[in-house]
């Protein structure tokens, strides 16, 4: 499946979840999701509104690190796919790492239930 700007759009102000072989799950809301680069060198870049991480006893915990606030992936070991209730799925080969994208309005971690999670009052 191709992946195009017009399609991460989509996602904005949802939630990705991804994990890394032997890494915690980490979650959090889309600010922004695209895609830049050359035809043959493209990557996708997501930055994160709030961004929280999975622990052993299934609680969840913020990520403070402003590093871990964007994400990116190159295109040329991504696989997408669209599954059930809008959802958008991928898996980065050679790391083990999949995501889910979850439109808004669809599957969510409430921000409450984050420890240590502070938004920024709009």
């Amino acid at each position: 499946m191709k992946i195009t700007n017009e399609v991460l759009a989509h996602y904005a102000g949802g939630q990705l979840e991804r994990q890394c072989s032997g890494e915690p799950v980490t979650r959090g809301e889309v600010e922004r999701a695209w895609i830049e680069g050359e035809e043959d060198n493209q990557y996708l870049y997501v930055t994160y509104k709030w961004l929280a991480e999975a622990t052993e006893d299934f609680d969840w915990l913020a990520v403070t690190d402003e590093e871990r606030l964007r994400y990116f992936a190159s295109l040329m070991v991504t696989s997408f796919n669209v599954i059930s209730d809008d959802r958008l799925a991928f898996s980065v080969a050679f790391v083990g790492e999949r995501g889910v994208f979850f439109p808004p309005g669809g599957s969510t971690l409430e921000p409450e239930r984050v420890k240590g999670l502070v938004l920024q009052k709009a």
